[in-house]
């Protein structure tokens, strides 16, 4: 993936590109959100990425969404009911987001 990482510019630019999109939407915090993440990242361990891994996981789990990403680190969390799309390459331009699935998807 390294050939594939973003300048800050560049990653700001394709952010920029993602939110235009229609089908892109802000979604709100999750009133159980602190809940959660620190369930999430009692039983994930203690490195500083996983803290970040299992904010990210609890936020999609309690929306109900797919994450997607390129971080193999988050198959951990489809055992407990995270929904994950993980890509290998450059499938997608940025490398961590969030889906809203369709009921039939």
């Amino acid at each position: 993936m390294r050939a594939d990482v973003l300048t800050q510019v560049g990653a700001w630019a394709a952010y920029r590109k993602m939110v235009a999109r229609r089908n892109v939407c802000w979604l709100p915090e999750p009133q159980q959100i602190e809940e959660k993440w620190e369930e999430l990242g009692n039983i994930s361990g203690t490195s500083g990425s996983w803290w970040t891994d299992a904010y990210l996981a609890a936020f999609a789990m309690l929306h109900d969404i797919r994450l997607v990403t390129f971080d193999r680190d988050f198959l951990r969390f489809e055992l407990l009911g995270l929904k994950l799309r993980r890509f290998r390459g450059s499938a997608v331009p940025l490398a961590c987001g969030f889906w809203r699935l369709a009921k039939n998807s």
